[in-house]
């Protein structure tokens, strides 16, 4: 959060969809209690400004495809670019390509059976690509399997893990 507000990034309270009245109060549910202004249109549109004022290039219609790295850690990326393998070194990499929730066979392998044929919500282009990466050199901060869901009724993560794992 700081560096997203460091980077012009202003957030609002979500009182239109995670948030309900009780007693004439705020209640915020889900964990998620801010928004970047204009959603997730407005977040893009302000970092790509900030990319373009810091002179940061962005390519298109280009694909990571391999962690470049050593004993000193993560050095850069090798990606394709209109079909031309390429790589780029940086002093830091951000890895942010999204969870695995639209790839059923990682679903099934880190979640357990069951999740290949639960209902997911989100974007289709969430397949795990990134966090495979990252797998493949022995990197991920925590656990396969503390995974973020977020659920239609908040009562229900109880019993979908019990059905799942039953």
């Amino acid at each position: 959060m700081k560096w997203l507000r460091s980077h012009k990034i202003r957030f609002v309270p979500i009182y239109g969809r995670q948030a309900f009245k009780v007693n004439g109060k705020f209640k915020f549910w889900g964990g998620m209690v801010v928004e970047s202004v204009g959603g997730g249109n407005g977040l893009i549109e302000t970092l790509h400004n900030e990319g373009k004022n810091l002179g940061i290039q962005i390519l298109y219609n280009a694909m990571a495809t391999k962690l470049i790295h050593d004993d000193k850690g993560v050095q850069g990326v090798v990606f394709k670019h209109h079909g031309e393998t390429k790589e780029i070194y940086s002093e830091s990499v951000i890895l942010a390509s999204g969870g695995f929730h639209a790839n059923t066979e990682m679903r099934t392998r880190y979640l357990g059976q069951k999740w290949d044929i639960a209902k997911v919500r989100g974007s289709r282009f969430n397949t795990g690509e990134g966090i495979q990466m990252a797998l493949d050199i022995g990197l991920f901060p925590m656990e396969i399997g503390q995974e973020h869901m977020q659920l239609v009724e908040i009562d229900m993560h109880q019993s979908l893990v019990k059905a799942f794992k039953s």
